[in-house]
């Protein structure tokens, strides 16, 4: 008997707790896409036969998905050099060999910047993405669930944050109860 109730443990499958929101959504798919873009970006060199600088690698990927501007598609240089070190294909300055040559030696970034003398920021950006990019779903993927939540609160804040900003114009203060 025991062991009939053991084949029966077996037999049945675990859900793992709640469904996922968006079961299809694959960030690693829409980084490579993304990546596969700036390489290529990055591997055309400019009109004098030079490598392009960075600001040209986010304006010709920012052409690519169809976007006037490159800041209006979060795509800025800082961006597309931090996707150029995680793809390894960067070849930065002294800064970047320095950063990268400490990180891969195991230090973390607090170490690294105390040993560097460097902010924190700066580090960060000479390291390679560790989580999914923001803004990824660039690439005709879809944004993240945690970007979506986001994109929720701002849409339901941003009309009390604009009463609060009309009230503190015109000099009344709001309360909330």
């Amino acid at each position: 008997m025991k062991d009939d109730k053991h084949k029966r443990a077996k037999q049945r499958k675990h859900s793992g707790g709640k469904p996922k929101l968006k079961p299809n959504y694959n960030p690693k798919a829409d980084l490579e896409a993304l990546l596969e873009k700036v390489i290529s970006c990055y591997d055309e060199p400019d009109d004098k036969g030079n490598a392009p600088s960075l600001r040209t690698v986010a304006m010709r990927v920012a052409d690519q998905y169809g976007v006037e501007d490159e800041q209006y598609c979060g795509i800025s240089p800082a961006k597309i050099r931090k996707l150029l070190i995680t793809a390894d294909v960067y070849d930065g300055g002294e800064t970047y060999e320095a950063v990268s040559s400490l990180h891969r030696k195991g230090y973390t970034e607090a170490q690294i910047s105390q040993k560097l003398g460097m902010k924190k920021s700066t580090v960060n950006s000479n390291l390679p993405y560790s989580k999914v990019v923001y803004k990824a779903d660039l690439t005709g993927g879809e944004r993240s669930v945690g970007a979506d939540r986001k994109v929720r609160w701002r849409k339901r804040h941003s009309e009390d944050l604009s009463e609060e900003s009309s009230a503190l114009e015109d000099g009344i203060v709001l309360k909330n109860n």
